[in-house]
């Protein structure tokens, strides 16, 4: 037996490290651990040396097969995949509304083809609130894996020709240029740097890199087991744990940081086979052996398990259950690790054809399935009329405007996009909307009003930022809201045409987010401080350049998604809004860093509109009316909702302000969403 043949048992317990970090990232049970999700790093690179030690010796000697290499990889991942993904789509088919069931079936689809990165980075902001609503966005990973594999046999193939010496640094070249473009991208594309392939191959190419200078050393002792040893793979483990437990969002990831848990990995696998003593029995203890062994099932199954459970628990979903969706989790994966993987891998000698046929027949079923829940929009005939009439709550949305929202490279097409003009196109723009999310959503209702005043206006907007001068946001060093913010502004203030600046958010910052250092984590006592400080200065400002300022204040929102929870209450026969709403004391608590700020600066405003006006005005924040949700999801308004404000809005913008809202009696609840 060579080498590359003996089962280097200390990767099973590194496995299961790799899943315990993410586990205990994604079910949210150690508070602080922000940093599970490098797992997922430690993962790739312990692909990368795992596949390499298997195939270099074979690679060199001219030996290598890619119909087994394929084989293989269907053998090992396709039972697991296939099985999660069926039962996935069961319980989306037996909870899910239609839209929520198409979603799924399209990320399905992505899944199968091994193209899901690509879907989630069109799509998902993998740090965002709405990833935790997507059944399948782990799978992303497995994408990265598997188009890696796409190309990486192919350079096994010509390994003979190119030699060892060759090989080595065609993998090291290519390891090196993708940390460089990682680099390079992950300011001004987090999202793609997160997602794609030639900005990961790096943490793939470590661990390749690690399995040929291991071949390249096979005529030399291993590393000698003792202390040296030890130390050196506890100071691994301790850089793995703890860049997970230090991660915050002011890091740049994949990046510089990530090669704290790449590296330290690296580090432990090179002295794993070495380990001696209480760290040798530790490190190969069965359990945590097992775990590893289990490890890509309990990483495909434990997601939607926690997605499914969030969803359905909501508030209530608190430690006691979270630990009980990590163990169900568990023993999901370990029923398919024993009944479909283990008698799988018994069988031996498969040729590429009867691997495929079986697989490929089994994926044609699966997506045929998929294909019918897009194509159906869902499967609507599982629900009442009424059911659907409240589901469809989630469409009744602003037309897109993300055109809108100006690019670093070119923000002068946003600013004089013809299409992101409101009210009267016949008249010039002489009104400004900037804000975020919730400035989009209420074009509809700001359009209509400067219509019917004969005047002309513009939307620029910025997902999560508020339009506020000189606060940041922590997001890994790239400071997009306060860049955005201060070239919006220098461009406002540049333009003497612009005679009134409107300024709607959710303001929701505010509360404990707004930072003065983007790397700095922000505190609630600072957060709130600085919003009081920048919501002043803004206003000054633009009173001083001869603006007139409109101020629209929080929306007060749902404990939920409106649409969704009308629906399921519908059809279970449960009152609509049975722990749905907020009362108007709970909204303005949960905002009262906001009219604490209000009165400082309430005799410079030319317009202010508080929508709980509208909403709360009996007490209880409504969230539909005669049915009609007033919310797409949460907390932003649908058309519908727009509609209501519409009136109110009519006289915000003709200088007719609401009374300015008291603060908060002392006491009152500070729920927050």
């Amino acid at each position: 037996m060579t080498a590359a043949d003996r089962y280097r048992d200390d990767l099973d317990t590194l496995r299961a490290l790799a899943v315990g970090l993410v586990l205990v990232f994604h079910f949210s049970l150690v508070p602080g651990m922000k940093g599970g999700f490098l797992g997922v790093d430690v993962f790739f690179v312990i692909s990368g040396y795992i596949i390499t030690r298997k195939q270099l010796p074979a690679a060199l000697e001219g030996r290598f097969s890619l119909s087994a290499f394929w084989v293989a990889r269907v053998r090992r991942l396709a039972p697991a995949l296939l099985i999660t993904l069926a039962l996935t789509l069961l319980a989306g088919w037996l909870y899910y509304l239609p839209a929520q069931l198409e979603s799924l079936a399209t990320q399905a689809l992505a899944t199968q083809a091994y193209v899901a990165n690509i879907y989630y980075w069109r799509t998902v902001n993998y740090f965002g609130l709405q990833a935790k609503l997507v059944p399948l966005l782990h799978t992303w990973s497995l994408a990265v894996e598997e188009q890696f594999y796409l190309f990486y046999p192919l350079l096994l193939l010509v390994a003979a020709r190119l030699k060892a010496a060759l090989f080595a640094v065609a993998i090291a070249g290519i390891t090196v240029l993708s940390f460089v473009l990682c680099l390079w991208m992950v300011s001004a594309k987090p999202e793609a740097t997160f997602y794609l392939v030639p900005t990961r191959i790096w943490e793939l190419g470590v661990g390749c890199a690690l399995a040929i200078v291991e071949w390249h050393r096979r005529s030399r002792p291993a590393p000698a087991a003792g202390l040296p040893a030890t130390v050196g793979f506890l100071l691994g483990l301790a850089a793995v744990v703890g860049a997970a437990a230090h991660y915050n969002p002011g890091f740049t990831t994949p990046g510089a940081y990530s090669l704290i848990p790449v590296l330290a990995t690296a580090l432990m696998i090179w002295l794993g086979a070495s380990l001696s003593g209480w760290t040798y029995t530790l490190w190969h203890t069965g359990a945590l052996r097992y775990l590893g062994r289990i490890s890509y099932p309990l990483y495909l199954t434990h997601w939607p398990i926690n997605v499914f459970a969030e969803d359905i628990l909501q508030d209530n979903y608190h430690w006691g259950w979270r630990v009980g969706g990590l163990l169900l989790s568990v023993a999901a994966a370990a029923a398919i690790h024993e009944w479909a993987e283990k008698p799988i891998a018994a069988l031996k000698r498969l040729t590429l054809r009867q691997v495929l046929l079986p697989y490929g027949l089994a994926t044609l079923v699966l997506s045929g399935v998929c294909l019918w829940a897009v194509l159906s929009q869902g499967a609507p005939q599982r629900f009442s009329p009424q059911v659907l009439a409240l589901a469809q709550g989630e469409q009744d949305r602003a037309p897109s405007l993300e055109h809108c929202i100006p690019q670093p490279a070119d923000r002068q097409a946003a600013w004089n996009d013809p299409t992101c003009r409101l009210g009267d196109s016949t008249q010039s723009v002489t009104t400004i909307v900037l804000g975020d999310s919730h400035a989009w959503v209420a074009t509809p209702a700001l359009s209509a009003v400067l219509k019917a005043q004969g005047q002309g206006g513009r939307i620029v907007f910025h997902h999560d930022c508020p339009p506020l001068m000189g606060v940041h946001l922590q997001d890994g060093g790239r400071d997009l809201c306060q860049r955005h913010n201060t070239s919006t502004f220098e461009w406002v203030l540049s333009q003497p045409a612009l005679t009134r600046v409107v300024l709607v958010s959710t303001w929701i910052q505010g509360q404990s987010s707004l930072t003065d250092d983007p790397l700095v984590s922000p505190t609630p006592e600072r957060s709130r401080a600085l919003f009081a400080q920048s919501l002043a200065k803004t206003i000054d400002v633009l009173k001083a350049a001869g603006k007139q300022v409109v101020v629209l204040g929080p929306i007060p929102g749902a404990r939920r998604s409106v649409p969704q929870t009308l629906a399921r209450h519908a059809r279970a026969g449960t009152p609509l809004e049975q722990g749905l709403v907020f009362s108007l004391a709970e909204h303005r608590a949960r905002h009262d860093y906001f009219f604490a700020a209000l009165p400082a600066v309430a005799g410079r405003l030319d317009g202010y509109l508080d929508p709980a006006d509208i909403f709360c005005a009996t007490g209880v924040c409504q969230v539909h009316r005669g049915g009609k949700p007033l919310y797409f999801d949460n907390d932003h308004i649908s058309v519908f909702g727009a509609s209501v404000l519409e009136p109110a809005l009519r006289r915000a913008l003709a200088g007719q302000p609401s009374l300015l809202t008291p603060q908060p009696p002392a006491g009152a609840s500070t729920t927050t969403r």
